[in-house]
């Protein structure tokens, strides 16, 4: 058993990922990670794994828990290492979902009877309402390019 003593900081590879400090490589396998407080040994997962393994929790229940992690690492650091990348993936997803609905929305070629189109074109296209008409023959042209594909 490795002692519970806390790993240093200068063991974090550059550029990789801060869970580092409390593992180390498998050698010749990219994926793989010990726990340096049990010496748990996880052939694959990577270093997700490895932050579940420290935190007790892992939602697809196939790692097992560290008994070793000192408290104060799984409560402050190890968890919101988790917390933290869940947030991230809503953020981007609401980003995402925003970005197709504003596409969807009626600015990308649907026939519509929108009123912002407030010139005489009977071309049937709702046009953004700060496009200049100059521009509307490129809009056109983009429309059915992306239609063609």
């Amino acid at each position: 058993m490795a002692s519970s003593s806390r790993p240093s900081e200068a063991s974090v590879p550059s550029g990789l990922d801060v869970a580092w400090k409390y593992a180390r490589p498998i050698e010749g396998n990219k994926h793989g990670t010990i726990c340096t407080f049990c010496e748990s040994t996880f052939q694959s997962g990577g270093i997700t794994w490895l932050k579940y393994h420290l935190a007790g929790f892992d939602p697809h229940k196939s790692v097992k828990k560290c008994k070793e992690v000192p408290l104060d690492i799984k409560k402050e650091e190890v968890i919101a290492w988790i917390k933290d990348k869940e947030s991230n993936k809503q953020h981007k997803k609401s980003v995402e979902e925003n970005i197709r609905s504003t596409t969807r929305g009626g600015y990308m070629g649907n026939k519509s009877s929108n009123p912002v189109d407030d010139d005489d074109d009977e071309d049937g296209y709702a046009y953004p309402p700060d496009m200049h008409p100059v521009e509307k023959e490129d809009y056109l042209a983009a429309i059915r390019a992306s239609k063609e594909e």
